[in-house]
């Protein structure tokens, strides 16, 4: 056991994660990492499943989880395996979850929203959200265990007060890595009841948070929408959609009301779209918008 490790961010779970969470994790990753599957290096295979069987031996065991847990102490945990520079992407390969989860979007589309979102935070979070589903079956319960999931994550790492919250969750869902490791591990060595101003004013102009840092968030959150989307245009929703059009400056609305078909699109610069209806909406943004979005960002 190593308290420097972090056991909870290797299987992709929360520190508050029931156990069907973490053998459903581990079960996942396992299969994803197998040297028979893994398509990468097999050292590369080797060092992965060596740490993923550590991880799961501390976890899975109630006494060695409850001894870790004491090691690495109260308060939030170093979130630094999740907020480093480098890419944190999934490997290439065999995904053993593709096709059972590709068969749950096409009766939950909304899934993609959701996973979306949690990718935002580390694929890892949003792989061991997919296998927990698929392996409890509990899809009707999956937009409230989204949000618990989030909602464990921001607290291990950021504490409870919900200003420091707010913060931290614009910066994790922008993709502003060092800021939010900064913030982590501010809220780690002075904890939640530091004053959230402060912390918050003394971050902003160390880095420079300025309207010119805010735009460039802005237009990088806007991106990885964009790639998001651009991805699997056929699992976003229409509300997504309409949320990278409106952040890229434009004006949708739907002709007569939510329940009209046909919508119009004001332009930034005072031009208008009119579209039939959502899926010529989105054929234009594919077609259109995103690639502009993606050349200019």
């Amino acid at each position: 056991m190593n308290a420097e490790k972090d056991y909870y961010a290797i299987l992709g779970v929360s520190p508050e994660a029931e156990e069907i969470v973490i053998r459903a994790a581990y079960k996942a990753l396992a299969q994803r990492y197998h040297p028979d599957r893994f398509s990468g290096a097999i050292d590369e295979a080797n060092r992965r499943m060596t740490e993923i069987n550590e991880a799961y031996a501390v976890l899975s065991n109630a006494k060695a989880r409850a001894e870790f847990d004491q090691m690495r102490g109260k308060g939030a945990k170093s979130g630094a395996d999740y907020f480093r520079e480098e890419k944190d992407e999934p490997p290439e390969g065999v995904d053993p979850l593709a096709k059972d989860w590709s068969l749950a979007l096409a009766y939950y589309p909304d899934l993609a929203q959701i996973d979306a979102r949690l990718a935002q935070i580390s694929w890892r979070l949003a792989y061991s959200f997919r296998a927990y589903l698929l392996e409890t079956k509990e899809f009707k319960s999956r937009v409230r265990l989204a949000q618990v999931v989030e909602a464990q994550f921001l607290q291990a790492y950021f504490g409870t007060n919900p200003v420091i919250l707010k913060f931290a969750t614009a910066l994790v869902m922008e993709g502003n890595k060092p800021v939010a490791l900064a913030l982590n591990q501010v809220i780690r060595v002075l904890g939640s009841d530091v004053e959230a101003d402060d912390v918050i004013k003394k971050i902003t102009k160390d880095f420079r948070l300025d309207e010119t840092g805010t735009r460039a968030l802005r237009a990088k959150r806007l991106r990885r929408l964009a790639e998001a989307i651009s991805e699997n245009p056929n699992f976003t929703s229409i509300d997504q959609k309409i949320d990278l059009v409106t952040q890229w400056g434009a004006k949708f609305q739907w002709d007569g009301g939510f329940f009209s078909k046909s919508c119009t699109v004001t332009m930034p610069f005072g031009s208008t779209r009119t579209f039939a209806d959502g899926r010529a909406f989105g054929v234009w943004l594919m077609k259109e918008v995103i690639p502009e979005i993606l050349a200019s960002s």
